[in-house]
């Protein structure tokens, strides 16, 4: 069901707030996030804006995803890593690529973090 009535006002991009949030469940959701910015990179058909944010959030979440695991508590990079899922989640979908969920599952048993389905309350509301 689709309804403009169904999204959200407001999002608060806060990394204090996602201190408690537990670092695998954190990891998992930023691998969530790199399945959809390849995906939306992947998809059929061009789109230079959905292009450039797909590419800049796969680079941010590339570079930041192993500085949150080896430091979870620094608020500068779970800012980092909520840019980068904001930049992967608000692509406008081209779907006709399903990467997910094997390749999320592959990306995250060679780093050691557990895949999420669907986990991206703690960082979006």
């Amino acid at each position: 069901m689709r309804d403009p009535r169904l999204l959200v006002e407001t999002v608060i991009y806060d990394a204090a707030l996602t201190l408690a949030t537990p670092v695998e469940l954190w990891l998992s959701t930023g691998i969530r996030a790199l399945d959809h910015a390849v995906e939306g990179f992947l998809a059929d058909g061009e789109h230079p804006f959905n292009d450039l944010m797909a590419l800049e959030a796969i680079r941010r979440l590339f570079e930041s995803l192993p500085r949150a695991k080896a430091s979870p508590g620094d608020l500068d990079v779970r800012t980092e890593n909520q840019l980068a899922a904001w930049f992967s989640f608000t692509l406008a979908r081209r779907v006709s690529v399903r990467t997910e969920p094997h390749d999320g599952k592959q990306i995250g048993a060679r780093h050691g973090i557990p895949t999420a389905s669907r986990l991206v309350s703690c960082c979006r509301t």
